[in-house]
This record gives C-alpha cells, sequence and structure tokens, in this order.
C-alpha cells in the first residue's frame, strides 16, 4: 500500500502563527478588562470607605445652624477602621445675606494626604428650610 507524500498532514507555519497571534489578541483583551474591573472594585470601595466617613463627620461634628457664618473649620478625628481623619468645612454665602443661602464644601482625608483617601462633596443650604426641616443631626459622642 503506498502513501502519498504530497498531501499535508499538519498545519503550515502561517496557519500556527496566525492562531498564536489571535490567543494572544484574546488573552490580552481578557486581562485588560479584568484589571479594569478590579480598578473599578477598588475604586468603589474607596468611595463607600469616604462616604461612611462623610457620615460620622456628620454626628461628630453637626452644623450649628443658628450660628451659620461664612468661614472653614478644620478638625480631625481617630476612627477605628480608617485611622486618623482630618476634615475641613468651607461655608460660603450664595446671593445676599438676607437669602440666608450658602455653598458648604467639605473635604475629608485620610492617611497620609497623597496615596490616602481624599473626597470633597459640595452641597448648599437654605438655613430657613434646613432649619424648619431638621436637616442637622444631633450629635452622638458614642464612637
Amino acid at each position: 500500500m503506498k502513501t502519498d507524500l504530497s498531501r499535508n498532514n499538519g498545519f503550515s507555519l502561517l496557519e500556527v502563527l496566525l492562531a498564536v497571534l489571535v490567543l494572544g489578541i484574546a488573552l490580552t483583551v481578557f486581562f485588560s478588562a479584568a484589571n479594569q474591573g478590579l480598578a473599578v472594585v477598588a475604586q468603589a470601595k474607596e468611595y463607600q470607605a469616604s462616604r461612611e466617613l462623610l457620615e460620622e463627620l456628620e454626628l461628630r461634628e453637626p452644623l450649628d445652624l443658628e450660628d451659620l457664618d461664612e468661614g472653614e473649620i478644620r478638625g480631625s478625628f481617630s476612627h477605628p477602621e480608617h485611622g486618623r481623619v482630618e476634615w475641613t468645612r468651607t461655608l460660603t454665602l450664595v446671593g445676599e445675606e438676607e437669602d440666608h443661602f450658602f455653598r458648604l464644601k467639605t473635604e475629608i482625608s485620610r492617611g497620609d494626604g497623597q496615596a490616602g483617601l481624599r473626597e470633597t462633596t459640595e452641597s448648599f443650604i437654605h438655613k430657613p428650610s434646613a432649619m424648619k426641616s431638621g436637616w442637622v443631626k444631633e450629635p452622638f459622642d458614642e464612637f
């Protein structure tokens, strides 16, 4: 029995190179998507931590609506999970003084301030409406 030696029984070098190229592109796309997913998860954890710290700040240092004046207030507190947390509140009058409309900018930071968490929020306060609706919570000292 004779065999036909002119028939190719395997893949050519070009076919193998093309398969490796397609596999390499697919793996690159997969690992890039996985890396982006992990970055989003880390960013979400940092965002959640900053929201928790902002809420704790509101409980520890509530705004005194009776004595609401323009200016900057700084402080810090110790948190069992996040360590030392520094905060700054800047209150700016918006419009006319008789309108009692303020912009509140709150910034918190933890860690060394460079690689650590840093978050800023801004909100607006209409003093008469805030006092009527009980916008500010009572301080809570047990942490």
